[in-house]
């Protein structure tokens, strides 16, 4: 988690191709916003 900066849970770290491409640190959030973070 130090290697990302993880400061509080729920953090969301995306990664695609193995590099961290984006962040979500919003606390709980329904889970059909969660998958279009996920989506991009």
């Amino acid at each position: 988690m130090a290697d990302f900066a993880v400061r509080s849970v729920p953090t969301v770290l995306l990664f695609v191709d193995g590099d961290l491409v984006a962040r979500r640190a919003d606390g709980f959030v329904p889970a059909d916003d969660l998958a279009a973070f996920a989506a991009g």
